[in-house]
């Protein structure tokens, strides 16, 4: 029985429907050069002029969308998605930062709030916010991973409905904590869009590529198989 069951296991996974991705961008229809133009695509950004399309890109793909932080110590969201249908699952994209004392955030975003907010710190680690006690702001939780300076990663965030929110490094994963709105609210949010923010304290570049949202479904079969700041968001 206990292997007719594990077998039984096996074959639903293989037999699982596939989930299409609910957002998925690669900057391969935009034209090299600067700056990105965001209304071909739907992204938008605070300057413009700091965003541009580079080639080659990252994950094997011909090109990146690039932001280059001008050391005004203007800090603001860079880059920011075409908002999609809120869900819940996994987000992830390649990055490559490349910085000389600038701090760069990833930030995914439900509809009320930031789902959390991902430093990228000039020394290379990582810290991920999470409500704090008085539930009136982010605390920033160090991981104890690094990114590898100037070379490519890939870097995801997966909030469930359950209110489980986790971060990954290449596939592994680095923090589990708890989405923003299920630790104010008790119930979660899903994910709608994503966000890059930048301090531009210095001078620094990142590349974002390959950009997915996958659905809750289609990420726990894949996991199965292997495979302090306002925290309100602005509208």
């Amino acid at each position: 029985m206990k292997k007719l069951f594990g077998l039984t296991v096996v074959l639903a996974l293989v037999a699982a429907p596939a989930f299409a991705n609910v957002f998925e961008a690669d900057f391969e229809a935009e034209t090299v050069g600067t700056p990105f133009t965001p209304s071909a695509s739907g992204w938008t950004s605070a300057w413009d002029d700091n965003t541009s399309i580079v080639a080659p890109g990252l994950g094997g793909s011909a090109q990146a969308v690039r932001h280059s932080s001008d050391g005004t110590e203007y800090g603001g969201f860079e880059l920011m998605s075409p908002v999609w249908t809120n869900t819940f699952g996994m987000i992830s994209a390649d990055l490559k930062i490349t910085s000389d004392d600038c701090l760069y955030q990833f930030v995914p975003s439900g509809t009320d709030y930031y789902n959390t907010r991902i430093n990228f710190n000039p020394d290379g680690s990582i810290e991920v916010a999470q409500v704090n006690a008085a539930g009136d702001a982010f605390e920033f939780i160090a991981t104890g991973a690094t990114f590898p300076e100037a070379m490519e990663f890939n870097f995801a965030v997966e909030v469930l409905a359950n209110g489980t929110l986790t971060a990954y490094l290449n596939g592994s994963p680095i923090f589990t904590g708890l989405d923003t709105t299920f630790a104010l609210e008790g119930a979660a949010d899903g994910i709608e869009q994503v966000l890059i923010f930048s301090d531009n304290y210095s001078y620094g570049t990142l590349d974002m590529d390959n950009v997915v949202m996958t659905p809750e479904p289609a990420t726990l079969a894949l996991l199965a198989i292997g495979g302090v700041v306002a925290i309100r968001r602005r509208r």
